[in-house]
């Protein structure tokens, strides 16, 4: 748990439900959770969908690092937080990936990045290095290197989606799927 947190499985939050295909939470409840905007595109074996049409059980891309492949997998829970802050990466072949400051995307290599390390590794346990201009992020081609990062304004749907890899493609990006969900008990 993160400071003064409570950790909490998805079907906990969602009223004791461990089955339940989507959970809606509040930005207002929740430390943060690592998510991308309702606009992604995400990769599936029927091509790109987008992320708020997505369901428990429908199968999306991602990247198996034991076997070094590119596999289909069920999506295994979905949340529905709404976030302030969001971040625009944009990337050398023109596709745009809107993200939270700590959201991890995943390097050629198997590396974690987060715009902001320190809130992934508060909230998640997860080390990353700092996403910067010129770094190189996995996709289902190869790679392709940070252009441009800036913070939108406003409140924004964003989605997050868990696989048995822990990870899927977006928009035909490698991107971490995290689910620890922690707040403060008032």
């Amino acid at each position: 748990a993160g400071a003064g947190g409570t950790t909490y499985l998805v079907g906990d939050w969602c009223g004791g439900d461990s089955n339940s295909a989507t959970c809606d939470v509040t930005i207002s409840e929740l430390e943060g959770f690592d998510c991308l905007h309702e606009s992604i595109l995400v990769n599936t074996d029927e091509g790109l969908k987008h992320i708020d049409t997505l369901s428990i059980g429908d199968r999306v891309l991602s990247y198996n690092f034991k076997n070094n492949e590119i596999e289909s997998v069920q999506i295994l829970k979905i949340l529905k937080p709404e976030h302030k802050g969001l971040y625009k990466v944009k990337f050398d072949n023109d596709v745009e990936i809107i993200l939270t400051k700590p959201h991890p995307i995943i390097s050629e290599d198997g590396k974690l990045f987060s715009i902001s390390p320190e809130l992934a590794l508060k909230m998640y346990d997860l080390k990353c290095d700092e996403l910067k201009i010129d770094t190189s992020i996995k996709t289902i081609e190869g790679s392709s290197k940070v252009i441009s990062m800036e913070k939108i304004p406003d409140t924004h749907k964003t989605y997050t989606i868990n696989t048995i890899n822990r990870n899927f493609y977006a928009s035909n990006f490698l991107v971490h799927s995290e689910m620890k969900l922690e707040f403060n008990k008032q």
